[in-house]
């Protein structure tokens, strides 16, 4: 990776960091250590003198503030570090005054489009180096390897002088796929060393005592941070590691005491934003042993997504015995699917916190499937852009009853200007078992050849909501409709 000459100057003495926590992994591998690792700090080496005075070489790197991350790092016309002998096709980088009038600069080194180097380098007033890690940077091996890897690094140096790195660790071996996550620290002490920092180590009893005792029945309607307690970076009773593409940050709610239950305490993030997708301030209920285990996590407040819809978590209630109830609502912009409209997906779902800290469904005590935008003219519009393509049709899982096999979805069929659409339901051996028509201009061909018959693609992985405890709803733009127990529209 580094460009040394061997000959002329000593190698550094490198040591391999493994991760504080790993994320999932295929089951039946080993763990793999990543390919990129923290090294420990390691001084200059004094054979290699710096090229210019370093009052002059600051004067090239950008002042930058904390909390700082790599998009806040300025272009440079740099291509090699203060006195050191790695050399890049480009450098972007950033300096922070220490105390003592040393300094710290954080370099991004560009190798190629899969190697980039990042090394935060602390210097005193006379551009002496005092320590240094690199870390945060990414690493990806794909082309003409057998069995690819990509290191992908993401680091915040906070107002503390903390120092939080991210990484995600992937490698496409032949016999499984490891996948791994994990979040290391180190810190910024006052004489300009750069150390690895572990997790607190405090008990979870005095941990939970951040936490608010909260008195049930409890109900939560609107989502505030403000005024409550951040919870640390660095204990260890939180995975922030389920979060590393975020600009993750957690507060304490609140913790409810449930009879013969293990401790539940309740989080709400920030708002929290990467690329399309986008995390409203929300919050997490998790449960956990006595111990601080954790057990199980619910969002049962806020709302999450991306560019294909968002889900909105509502009207949260939670009982003396441990009974969750919640509206749970996704809005699918219809763009991202073959017919272009929009439909809302709603659950009025119930919970119970079950011996083992799970929280199990118990069931949804309604459902309602709106299709408004499904109209005559939306529908005639799509036909109409299909005039020119061959025949052909499709179908789309929409949702899955709780407590059944049975799936309600979309069918379109289209043929020499003759259309159909409709909804269809679907049981455990894909059959037909009823159909609603929404849109049908068919002259020569029969309903009854050209309807849904089986479902041939597949369908949605269904998530478990424990039984139906209540109606199952269509609503279309002039109309409702209701399916009963046996799949059955009631027309």
């Amino acid at each position: 990776m580094l460009r040394i000459l061997a000959t002329i100057f000593p190698l550094f003495t490198l040591m391999l960091m493994s991760c504080d926590s790993t994320g999932n992994k295929a089951a039946g591998g080993n763990q793999t250590d990543s390919t990129m690792v923290a090294r420990d700090t390691a001084a200059a080496d004094p054979a290699v003198l710096p090229p210019i005075p370093f009052n002059e070489f600051l004067l090239k790197i950008k002042t930058v503030t904390l909390p700082l991350d790599k998009a806040a790092l300025k272009d440079t016309d740099l291509k090699t570090l203060y006195g050191r002998y790695e050399v890049y096709t480009a450098v972007s980088a950033g300096k922070l005054s220490l105390p003592n009038g040393n300094t710290l600069i954080v370099y991004a080194g560009q190798v190629d489009s899969d190697i980039e180097e990042v090394w935060m380098i602390t210097y005193t007033p006379e551009g002496k180096e005092i320590s240094s890690i690199m870390e945060g940077g990414y690493h990806n091996e794909r082309s003409g390897v057998e069995e690819p890897e990509r290191t992908e690094q993401h680091f915040t140096i906070h107002k503390d002088s903390l120092i939080e790195i991210r990484e995600h660790y992937m490698k496409w071996a032949k016999t499984q796929t490891t996948d791994t996550t994990c979040i290391r620290f180190y810190e910024v002490r006052t004489d300009g060393k750069i150390d690895r920092r572990a997790k607190d180590t405090e008990s979870f009893a005095a941990y939970q005592e951040r936490f608010p005792l909260l008195t049930l029945p409890l109900t939560i309607n609107k989502v505030s941070y403000a005024g409550l307690t951040a919870v640390s970076k660095l204990t260890p009773y939180y995975r922030f590691e389920d979060y590393i593409y975020y600009d993750w940050r957690v507060y304490a709610y609140g913790r409810i005491s449930l009879p013969g239950k293990g401790p539940v305490l309740l989080y709400i993030n920030e708002a929290a934003e990467e690329g399309e997708s986008i995390i409203a301030p929300s919050v997490e209920l998790v449960s956990y042993s006595p111990a601080g285990a954790k057990k199980d996590l619910m969002k049962i407040a806020g709302g999450d997504g991306g560019e294909g819809g968002y889900t909105d978590y509502t009207n949260t209630r939670i009982t003396p015995d441990g009974m969750i109830a919640l509206t749970e609502s996704t809005v699918v912009h219809g763009e991202y699917l073959e017919f272009n409209n929009t439909y809302t997906i709603t659950y009025d779902m119930q919970y119970q916190v079950d011996a083992s800290g799970k929280f199990k469904p118990l069931g949804a005590t309604r459902i309602e499937y709106a299709l408004t935008e499904y109209d005559t003219d939306n529908m005639k519009a799509y036909f109409d852009r299909k005039k020119e393509e061959p025949a052909g049709n499709w179908e789309e899982v929409q949702f899955t009853i709780p407590g059944s096999k049975i799936v309600v979805g979309i069918y379109s069929y289209y043929k020499n200007g003759e259309c159909l659409m409709e909804l269809f339901t679907s049981g455990k051996d894909n059959q037909k078992i009823d159909a609603y028509p929404l849109y049908i201009t068919l002259k020569t061909s029969r309903y009854e050849e050209v309807s849904f018959l089986k479902l041939e693609n597949e369908s949605e992985g269904e998530t478990d909501r424990g039984a139906l405890m209540g109606p199952v709803t269509i609503k279309l733009k002039n109309k409702a409709l209701q399916i009963d127990r046996q799949g059955r529209f009631i027309k």
